[in-house]
């Protein structure tokens, strides 16, 4: 059987709170996924509304490590 990592959300530093995506994240994830500058350097093109809603969608379930997914995408927020 394969471990499970799950962390106690919302995980804390003196700067920063990581916290799991929400649906509420869209327009801030949209600003940064459809710049050009940002997507240079990656393997991927800038995304439509479209595309952003639906990696977040899948962003959103990525809360923990287990049979269903290998990793975790957390946001990240200035405190």
């Amino acid at each position: 059987m394969a471990s499970v990592v799950r962390p106690t959300y919302p995980v804390s530093t003196e700067r920063l709170l990581l916290r799991p995506f929400t649906p509420d994240d869209l327009e801030d994830v949209l600003e940064w996924e459809r710049r050009p500058d940002v997507h240079r350097y990656l393997y991927t093109d800038p995304r439509s509304r479209e595309e952003v809603a639906q990696a977040l969608a899948r962003r959103i379930q990525m809360t923990a490590i287990d049979a269903d997914s290998q990793a975790i995408r957390l946001a990240v927020v200035l405190r």
